[in-house]
């Protein structure tokens, strides 16, 4: 894997588990269909998704664990997740 080809058709392993993530739940997908259908920019609704998941997944501030997922978190494609079909 690198970042020139990416994962799965995806920019990298970070956004193509967040995208299995949220689209193979039933709550997640719904809420993340409705920020797709919403009007409003691209990077709008790409911020309104990433903080959404930041509060699912919230984990003591000062953690390793923590550091770790704001690391994986942070490398995620979030604009291609919000267009992508």
């Amino acid at each position: 894997m690198s970042e020139t080809t990416g994962y799965n058709g995806w920019t990298n392993y970070e956004t193509w588990l967040v995208a299995l993530w949220l689209n193979n739940d039933r709550l997640t997908y719904e809420a993340l269909e409705a920020i797709k259908a919403e009007s409003g920019s691209v990077r709008g609704k790409a911020e309104q998704l990433e903080e959404l998941v930041q509060e699912l997944y919230e984990f003591e501030p000062v953690s390793l664990i923590a550091d770790f997922v704001n690391a994986a978190l942070g490398r995620v494609n979030w604009v291609e997740i919000v267009t992508a079909e």
